[in-house]
């Protein structure tokens, strides 16, 4: 089980909403950090918001977002849009 949740800010950096659910099933904290990913991806949808900045301190998912193992964030991005 894992808690992930995802703050929405504006350009100059003023609070626009934020998320938070809680996963069952996952085990490693990188599939949880991007799931907090792909949480930002749908709360900035919910906001309407065109350009986004995710931020993250796990290199592996950075990595993936960036593209040197996308594999498990299409998957992950996949799983968005069907919610």
């Amino acid at each position: 089980m894992a808690a992930v949740a995802a703050v929405a800010r504006d350009e100059a950096g003023i609070f626009q909403g934020a998320s938070a659910l809680v996963v069952t099933g996952v085990s490693s904290p990188e599939i949880a950090e991007a799931l907090a990913g792909r949480e930002g991806l749908a709360l900035a949808r919910d906001l309407g918001m065109q350009r986004i900045t995710i931020a993250s301190d796990c290199v592996n998912v950075v990595r993936s977002i960036q593209g040197q193992a996308w594999a498990c964030m299409a998957t992950l991005s996949g799983r968005l849009r069907r919610r």
